[in-house]
């Protein structure tokens, strides 16, 4: 009696299916990946660059802008920056969190701000407009803090020159040592306030443009979503396997029955 494993017919038969089973896999990948809804990806970098010391603290800065930059990462998509997105891209607060992701370069003064969206031009404006968003509130921010700084130091140098002018009246009349003494200790704290406030106006002025937009999204030209070759492929690689399945189950007991035999 023949036997079956090493017949020509069944060997001939499990070629064809090897041959077959990938290719049809592979197709089936293929158009259901070609059938589903496309979704296109664009990225914006926006460059951290804030902290401006002294000259010669130059290598301080940047680490200290590195630093920054990994924090901003997390607060780019913050609620607040993409309701001011929201505005101009015809979307809603939720819409946005699912489409716009940020991350960090490692080392760097950079950040990448990702959005995805089925059309190409979308994305890129949806990318563009959260780096500007962001860096418009930071700017904001900033600006509201120096004020608000600037505000409570000239209240401190009002406070103090009315203190001095307090203290030189009662000199004119015969006072002792301390009260001279007391008067010294303010016109140091007075110079101290007016070169503080001097700094702090400085450091707004070196720190008005903080972040910027490195380099602006380009429109995509073709789909993140679905990766059309990647699935094929992987449908390919799926029917292999399915093959090499159905002749294992196949041919175990073909051989048992021809070793009966």
């Amino acid at each position: 009696m023949g036997n079956p494993v090493s017949s020509s017919g069944t060997w001939h038969g499990w070629f064809w299916l090897i041959l077959l089973a990938p290719v049809v896999s592979a197709v089936a990948a293929y158009s259901i990946s070609n059938v589903q809804p496309k979704t296109y990806q664009a990225t914006s970098t926006i460059l951290v660059n804030q902290v401006q010391s002294a000259p010669g603290s130059a290598y301080s800065d940047v680490l200290a802008n590195q630093q920054l930059a990994k924090t901003y990462a997390t607060l780019v998509v913050a609620d607040p920056v993409l309701d001011e997105v929201a505005k101009t891209v015809d979307s809603t607060r939720a819409q946005l969190r699912a489409a716009v992701s940020s991350s960090y370069r490692t080392d760097s003064q950079l950040i990448d701000i990702t959005a995805q969206d089925p059309s190409p031009e979308k994305a890129a404006k949806i990318a563009d407009e959260t780096a500007k968003a962001f860096a418009d509130r930071n700017r904001d921010s900033r600006q509201q803090q120096q004020v608000q700084t600037e505000r409570e130091l000239q209240t401190q140098l009002r406070e103090v020159q009315a203190s001095i002018t307090e203290r030189e009246q009662s000199l004119a009349t015969p006072t002792s040592s301390a009260a001279r003494v007391d008067l010294d200790s303010l016109r140091a704290n007075l110079t101290a306030v007016q070169s503080l406030l001097q700094q702090v106006k400085l450091d707004g002025a070196r720190n008005s443009s903080s972040i910027t937009l490195a380099v602006p999204a380009s429109i995509p030209e073709t789909a993140a979503k679905p990766r059309v070759v990647l699935n094929t492929i992987l449908g390919a690689a799926l029917g292999i396997l399915v093959a090499a399945a159905a002749i294992l189950v196949l041919w175990q007991p073909a051989r048992r029955w021809a070793v009966r035999s």
